[in-house]
């Protein structure tokens, strides 16, 4: 069983609990059925060594385009970047963001790219874009075009982050980082680096209501609870690595 992060005693609150950080191997599933809104489910489990771990994160796609209660959109560019909510892409501050080959992002695009590139370990240093998934056919239920990938990725873990409660997973927050970003007990450098990463992903699903699994969502000094070496999880090294 993970070791979870330290118990989170340095504010008072009604609702209290755990973040835990693992490395798991996904499996997708679709709901066989669209829910009242016209969404197709796709539920992706994850699974890992440790026996009794269970945990699953779901994304609802509906082919629409994303937009919040104020209009405002968000978007992605060919390097597989997302956008903030913003009114149009002049709002993207981020200097990394490829304006000219953008486009607004249809209902769960956005959650389902930023899991698909930490799977892939896709980054900035390939020089293939990132590919834009059919959310048309998502929705109709058909993972033909997705399978092929699915499946060179059977046995790649990724990083995710899960919501603990009364010892027991509940469920995977919208966090994933490459498998190869939790590191080895020794690399205090990694370790700082993704503790500033959870402190600020903590904090900001505190403030959301909508994005909150238990209520307040706290975070305590992350410890690192696999001392197996990172440098032994293969990840791709070159874009002919990379699935697509």
């Amino acid at each position: 069983m993970i070791d979870f992060l330290n118990s989170l005693n340095t504010q008072t609150t009604s609702s209290i609990r755990y973040i835990g950080v693992t490395r798991a191997i996904p499996s997708i599933s679709l709901a066989s059925d669209l829910d009242a809104k016209g969404q197709r489910r796709m539920d992706i489990y994850f699974s890992n060594k440790y026996e009794g771990f269970k945990a699953k994160y779901s994304i609802w796609f509906k082919d629409e385009l994303a937009q919040s209660k104020t209009g405002k959109f968000r978007f992605i560019d060919n390097r597989a970047n997302t956008s903030i909510w913003v009114d149009d892409v002049t709002g993207i501050q981020d200097i990394n963001f490829n304006i000219n080959q953008s486009r607004k992002a249809k209902i769960g695009e956005v959650e389902f790219v930023e899991f698909m590139k930490a799977w892939t370990s896709y980054n900035k240093n390939f020089k293939v874009d990132f590919p834009q998934f059919d959310i048309g056919k998502i929705v109709s239920g058909d993972l033909s075009e997705l399978q092929p990938i699915f499946d060179k990725l059977k046995d790649t873990e990724v990083v995710i982050c899960v919501g603990v409660k009364e010892d027991r997973y509940q469920e995977v927050l919208p966090f994933f980082q490459p498998s190869w970003t939790l590191p080895s007990g020794n690399d205090e450098k990694s370790i700082n680096q993704i503790t500033k990463t959870l402190d600020r992903f903590g904090k900001a699903i505190a403030k959301s209501l909508s994005t909150a699994i238990f209520a307040n969502i706290l975070l305590t000094k992350y410890e690192e609870y696999n001392k197996d070496s990172a440098a032994t999880t293969v990840v791709a090294d070159t874009a002919d690595e990379i699935p697509f």
